[in-house]
C-alpha cells in the first residue's frame, strides 16, 4: 500500500484525507455543488431573495446546469412577484435548453425544461 485511496487507508501520499470535506480536493465542483445546494434549501425554505443570490453565484461555469439555474432563478422571481425579471430567466433558461439540444444533450429533459418554462412565462403575464 503506497498511500493511496483504499477502503482502510483513507489519506493520499501527503496525509492529506481525500474526501468532500477536504477543501483542497477539487474545489471547484465541490463549491459549486455547495451554492446549488445552498440555493435549493434556501429555496425550499421560502427565502426567495437569498435563493436568487446564489443561485447567480452558482450561474458561473455551470455549464449545461444553467438551464436549470435560471428556471429556478425565474420560480424564485415569480414567488416574490417579480414577474419581469421571472420572465427574463424563463426566456435565459430556453435559451440553454435549445442549446442543449442542438448538442443532443438530454433532449428529452431539455425539451420538458422548455414546456416548463412556457408555462411559467404564461403564468407570469
Amino acid at each position: 500500500n503506497q498511500g493511496f485511496n483504499t477502503p482502510n487507508n483513507n489519506k493520499s501520499n501527503n496525509g492529506i484525507k481525500i474526501s468532500p470535506e477536504n477543501p483542497n480536493v477539487n474545489t471547484a465542483s465541490f463549491a459549486s455543488s455547495d451554492i446549488r445546494n445552498e440555493a435549493r434549501r434556501l429555496q425550499s425554505g421560502g427565502q426567495y431573495k437569498q435563493a436568487i443570490s446564489q443561485y447567480m453565484k452558482a450561474l458561473d461555469g455551470a455549464g449545461d446546469d444553467a438551464a436549470s439555474i435560471h428556471q429556478n432563478i425565474a420560480i424564485c422571481y415569480q414567488r416574490i412577484e417579480d414577474n419581469g425579471s421571472a420572465i427574463e430567466h424563463y426566456n435565459a433558461a430556453i435559451k440553454s435548453y435549445k442549446d442543449m439540444i442542438a448538442a443532443g444533450k438530454n433532449v428529452d429533459a431539455a425539451n420538458r425544461g422548455i414546456r416548463s418554462c412556457e408555462n411559467g412565462i404564461a403564468v407570469c403575464k
